[in-house]
């Protein structure tokens, strides 16, 4: 496993453990190598598809990079933003999101 694939993992896991905790009910896809999403969460009387990111990045207003050439249409249909720094953790909802061609940024420089 690629430590990429080692960091992406372990958010997933953090994340899980993060909505649990909060008794928000998460879903686990059986597969998720075809999906734009990495969880699904119960919350506000519907299901919300999350995405869960890593970055080393940890200034204020920090991007996410993407490996990918459409951001914005990949995820399109994410609900929630997980991300994940060294040293901090970040839901964000999508329209707290922006997005560029090739990262994810919040739009907001405080939590």
């Amino acid at each position: 496993m690629s430590e990429n694939s080692w960091k992406g993992a372990q958010t997933v896991a953090t994340a899980i453990h993060w909505f649990t905790i909060r008794q928000i009910p998460v879903f686990v896809p059986v597969t998720s190598d075809h999906h734009n999403f990495d969880l699904v969460i119960w919350k506000d009387d519907r299901l919300q598809k999350v995405q869960c990111k890593f970055t080393s990045d940890e200034r204020e207003g920090f991007t996410v990079k993407v490996d990918t050439q459409d951001v914005e249409d990949k995820y399109n249909d994410i609900d929630v933003f997980f991300i994940e720094t060294p040293t901090n953790l970040y839901v964000l909802k999508k329209s707290d999101v922006k997005f560029t061609k090739t990262q994810i940024k919040p739009c907001v420089t405080s939590f």
